[in-house]
């Protein structure tokens, strides 16, 4: 879409979904850093609280456009931007302190700012209603022609990509029906399908791709429907983890099917699928599909895809990029930069000549400014190195530093037989105590690469984390709560 700024239309405001009032005031500390890329765009924002952890985006959706429709702002007449920005980056371990809507990309920005850009065309074509979004992720949309809202139903658009196998094996997947002039609709909606489901629903497009979702727009008399029919529903049922996009998605299409439904084991998770199968599943003829070759999805769900996408030959890599942002490298005055490998991130750094960086490393947050003459330290290839300053007040040296080092490919959710640190434990990376505290940042830095390079003895346990014998962190989710997530 042409850049048509003087008559751009502005959304009239971005609602953030946030995890509990620690998180909520991490992002209004980072929003007002942005403010002005925010106000370019939307009239107004709402940082919006999560009353539950256990809420997922499914049941955060709701309940952000429940307490929306008990202010002034309203729904009815108001085009909205809705980001589920809540969690704890599991996945993306660098981003747990701001969340990922804030983490900066190799041109200094963030992607929230990145992610304003691409929707700022929206509003001139589409009627009140929101725009439902995930926080970790880009979708191009300024690329479509304005001519993709002609002569269609604008009730429900979903917004499709054409994407590889592999990205279709972690997203939903639209099987569309044929073109009903310029309006696409839609058949099915697969959830993470594998090869063999992709294939029998015979989900290939002619192009060789598939095409996998991304954000979808409801017109305001939809979400109205949604917030008071869920809300009735809600007074019966305990919240429970849901997800905005496989349980209200899956229901929509002429052949959708409820099998994964009644499949649900727990009684509960049941009963609200089986709720937004009937609601969502009333959306079938009302729908357009949107999908267009020049409209790109770029996923920021784990630390090497944030890596692919950012730096060099990556999609979001411009002229103003570079693999350094935000740091002090190097020895004032001397022309030598220490060595950073290829495919490597350093963000909010400051060390001399005395550090070398390997290959495919994301390092965040290192500081050797203080740290005097200290032997040369070597971050090995194929990591995550984050140094995260700690406040713990309870402790008679209440500030502390930790370096978290993690393979780059670390699954943070899976439980497994970690060796990583020589921890022998089957664990996750975000549950196992690996992590030694020090008092400065250097000491921290070098305390975990000798980790690193020797291994640790078993964490110490909860008995003696309590009588303050503290050299080891809890674990990342301790860290992250204690980081204001």
């Amino acid at each position: 879409m042409k850049d048509k700024t003087n008559s751009r239309c502005k959304w009239d405001l971005l609602l953030f979904t946030a995890n509990g009032p620690q998180q909520a005031q991490v992002f209004e500390t980072q929003i007002s850093g942005i403010y002005s890329a925010i106000i370019k765009y939307f009239k107004n924002y709402i940082v919006q609280q999560d009353p539950s952890e256990d809420f997922g985006s499914g049941l955060s959706t709701w309940n952000a456009l429940f307490d929306l429709m008990g202010t002034p702002h309203g729904l009815g007449g108001k085009k909205i931007l809705l980001i589920n920005t809540g969690g704890y980056s599991k996945r993306l371990p660098h981003c747990a302190p701001l969340g990922k809507l804030f983490t900066c990309l190799s041109d200094g920005r963030t992607l929230l700012e990145h992610k304003l850009e691409t929707f700022c065309d929206l509003p001139t074509y589409l009627p009140p209603g929101v725009l439902v979004a995930a926080s970790d992720t880009i979708e191009t949309l300024n690329k479509l022609p304005s001519s993709v809202f002609d002569n269609i139903s604008k009730d429900f658009i979903l917004f499709g990509h054409y994407s590889t196998q592999k990205i279709a094996n972690n997203h939903g997947v639209y099987i569309p029906e044929t073109w009903d002039g310029n309006r696409l609709t839609v058949k099915k909606v697969l959830q993470k399908p594998d090869n063999e489901i992709l294939e029998s629903e015979n989900a290939k497009q002619e192009n060789g791709l598939y095409i996998t979702d991304s954000c979808y727009f409801m017109a305001s008399s939809y979400c109205e429907n949604f917030v008071n029919i869920t809300t009735k529903f809600k007074d019966e049922l305990t919240a429970t983890n849901l997800c905005c996009y496989g349980d209200f998605l899956r229901p929509i299409g002429s052949e959708a099917s409820d099998d994964y439904v009644e499949g649900t084991t727990d009684p509960v998770t049941r009963k609200w699928r089986r709720h937004f199968f009937d609601f969502f599943n009333k959306v079938t003829g009302n729908e357009t599909l949107i999908v267009h070759e020049e409209s790109k999805f770029h996923h920021f769900g784990t630390s090497i895809e944030f890596l692919e996408n950012i730096l060099q030959d990556g999609p979001v890599w411009t002229q103003d990029s570079s693999n350094v942002i935000y740091s002090i490298i190097g020895s004032p005055g001397s022309s030598y930069k220490p060595h950073i490998g290829n495919n490597s991130f350093v963000e909010f750094c400051q060390y001399g000549e005395n550090v070398e960086i390997g290959d495919n490393c994301l390092v965040s947050g290192i500081d050797l400014s203080g740290a005097g003459d200290i032997e040369k330290l070597q971050i090995p290839s194929n990591c995550i190195v984050i140094t995260w300053p700690l406040t713990l007040p309870h402790l008679e040296v209440p500030h502390l530093y930790v370096t978290i080092i993690l393979p780059i490919d670390a699954d943070m959710k899976e439980s497994q037989a970690i060796t990583w640190f020589n921890f022998n434990e089957k664990s996750s990376f975000y549950t196992a105590q690996i992590f030694p505290l020090a008092k400065n940042p250097a000491e921290s830095l070098e305390r975990s690469l000798e980790c690193y390079r020797t291994g640790i003895l078993t964490a110490f346990t909860d008995d003696q984390l309590s009588q303050r014998s503290y050299p080891f962190v809890p674990n990342l989710r301790c860290l992250a709560v204690l980081l204001g997530r």
